[in-house]
């Protein structure tokens, strides 16, 4: 059974494909080479478009994301429920809904500056400085 450290991309197979392609003595081996190469491509131009552009709710979710970071930020020692968010942190549409709030704090722009604490059942924000991966040697 491969693991997922293990297991074979497309890409990587095509770039061996290629490669034995190349080695080979075959007399079609430039159209196949051709070929070969032309879906490498085709992979690696579909791996890094799903990803480039965000869409306008991304945006703006963002954006909130940064106004309630800022918040946190401007009062470091407090927590706070999502419903005090809610009401406190200016610059937030006023229909705003709890799973809108929760889902702004999953995003990858907050999720570093704030910490969590679960106290009798209820949820507690507090504003926490990004820890930075060390890199580990082995």
């Amino acid at each position: 059974m491969a693991t997922t450290k293990n297991a074979m991309t497309k890409v990587s197979a095509f770039t061996i494909a290629l490669e034995l392609i190349n080695q080979s003595n075959h007399p079609q081996k430039a159209e196949v080479a051709e070929k070969v190469a032309k879906e490498i491509e085709q992979l690696s131009k579909k791996k890094s478009g799903n990803s480039a552009k965000q869409t306008a709710k991304q945006t703006a979710n963002a954006e909130l994301g940064e106004k309630v970071v800022a918040f946190l930020a401007a009062n470091p020692n407090q927590m706070f429920t999502i419903g005090e968010l809610m009401k406190k942190v200016e610059g937030l549409p006023e229909d705003i809904s709890n799973q809108k709030m929760t889902s702004i704090f999953r995003l990858d722009n907050v999720r570093p500056y704030f910490r969590r604490d679960v106290v009798k059942g209820k949820a507690y924000f507090q504003y926490a400085e990004p820890v930075e991966e060390e890199e580990v040697e082995e």
